[in-house]
């Protein structure tokens, strides 16, 4: 006999309504759903002004978007295999495709993601439950296609550009930017919420800190920008991607970051890959035999069984404007949040 229970289609419309939710699910207050879905988000725009985009496209933002659809084939590859290098099939790739619209003497790109982000939670519907579907289904939509995401993302480049730029008209045009509001900060703390509780959305969130900063590069291309709903001049974009001296200096690299590699197999020392929670920075560093106690070196691996954050003091150098090199760690230890 055939059930008539209908079933229950639980529905993203807005990015709002898509952060609602993955508080839910993060907080066990998930209505229980059979089907997710999403209509009229997300979508994405990109929008360059200038004589060279009047009837092309340069080769730098043909890399951002290209890169957009190779990190979005990532976050998916984690999604689905728990591996961002899992190959894809061509039936997969191409139920991934992004249509990218382009307007305007190709000044505008756009990309509507909801039937594409529909079928990916059809995929993974039974491979995981329905908070665990939300958490890393919606933290990759957010963090790929949201704007409080790339707001978060150009705050973070600008506290790090602050932090290493010696070039005082650049560092007073610096202080100037103000990009995310108070909700979107909020917004910020439920993605940080996210890759806490689950690896996948934290791996997810990696994928897109590169996608974000390709997108960067390409809108300093243009005489003005607007990207992940951020409206940019040439000045400000190239003062967020590009340094102004490409000497190398000794810099502190200390804060709190997550642990995504460990390496005990050379004798003389430990290779580690760390990840800053509040730049989304990737780094690979090494912990010299000699560099710790017996105390930091144990925080390191507790890190590691229970996947908790460490606060750490980093010696390394730069060169140029984010180019890091001999990065050391000298002291460890679980961070208190």
């Amino acid at each position: 006999m055939l059930s008539n229970k209908k079933r229950k289609i639980l529905t993203i419309t807005s990015e709002k309504q898509a952060f609602a939710v993955l508080e839910q699910a993060l907080n066990g207050s998930l209505p229980e759903f059979d089907e997710l879905e999403f209509k009229g988000w997300p979508n994405f725009e990109l929008y360059l002004k200038g004589k060279k985009f009047d009837q092309s496209i340069t080769a730098t933002v043909m890399k951002g978007l290209l890169e957009l659809q190779n990190g979005f084939y990532r976050a998916y590859s984690i999604a689905n295999y728990d591996h961002a290098k899992k190959r894809l099939t061509q039936a997969e790739k191409d139920e991934l495709e992004l249509t990218i619209k382009v307007n305007n003497g190709s000044s505008l790109f756009e990309t509507n993601v909801s039937e594409v982000a529909t079928n990916i939670a059809k995929d993974l519907v039974g491979k995981m439950s329905g908070t665990e579907l939300v958490v890393v289904l919606v933290t990759a939509l957010v963090s790929f296609f949201g704007t409080s995401a790339y707001k978060h993302f150009l705050d973070a480049r600008k506290e790090e550009r602050l932090k290493n730029s010696s070039d005082a008209a650049q560092i007073k045009m610096l202080e100037t930017m103000q990009f995310s509001s108070a909700e979107e900060t909020n917004r910020s703390k439920i993605i940080a919420d996210a890759m806490k509780h689950n690896s996948q959305a934290l791996q997810i969130v990696g994928e897109a800190h590169l996608v974000q900063a390709e997108l960067l590069k390409a809108a300093a291309a243009g005489d003005s920008s607007k990207f992940g709903g951020v409206t940019l001049t040439n000045e400000m974009a190239d003062a967020l991607t590009q340094g102004s001296r490409r000497e190398s200096k000794q810099v502190r690299l200390d804060g709190e970051y997550r642990l995504l590699k460990l390496d005990w197999s050379t004798p003389s020392s430990v290779k580690v890959k760390i990840q800053n929670v509040k730049t989304f920075t990737d780094l690979n560093a090494v912990v010299q035999d000699d560099s710790l106690t017996g105390e930091h070196k144990e925080a390191i691996k507790t890190a590691e069984w229970q996947r908790k954050n460490l606060t750490l003091e980093i010696n390394a150098k730069l060169i140029g404007d984010s180019n890091y090199s001999e990065v050391t760690i000298v002291s460890a230890k679980i961070a208190s949040n």
